[in-house]
Formats: structure tokens, sequence, C-alpha cells
């Protein structure tokens, strides 16, 4: 395995980072996550996320002060 040095390189391993789309007009909506790095990872992670969200009352509220925000959760 490679050495992790930087931010951005630990985001890509954990697939975590946005695909921009910028052709022509038609670029609206939010930028999708890449699917390039560790899948079993992305998954890990979204399910530590998805229990957090339900599971821990901190968590739990930090959750909804950004969905209140109209942020994308």
């Amino acid at each position: 395995m490679n050495k992790i040095e930087t931010a951005p390189q630990l985001c890509s391993y954990f697939s975590i980072t946005l695909t921009l789309r910028e052709s022509g007009s038609s670029v609206r909506g939010r930028a999708p996550i890449s699917k390039v790095g560790n899948r079993k990872l992305r998954k890990l992670l979204f399910l530590c996320y998805f229990n957090a969200s339900k599971h821990n009352k901190t968590y739990r509220a930090v959750f909804a002060r950004i969905a209140n925000k109209g942020k994308s959760t």
C-alpha cells in the first residue's frame, strides 16, 4: 500500500471526493461522490454515518441542525 500523505489523498482512498461535471449549460444540482476509491470502506463509512444519525443523540442534534440550514446530508 502506498503512503497517504495528504488529506485529498485520504479522501480519494475512501472514495468520498466529489466528481465535478462541467459540460455545457446542463450543470445543475449537487456533485455526486466519486466511485473510484475503496468500495468497502465507503460502505463502512456510510453505515457508521447512518447509525450515528439514528442512535447517537449528540450526532442527531448536529445532523438536524445541518439539515435545517438546508445543507445536503
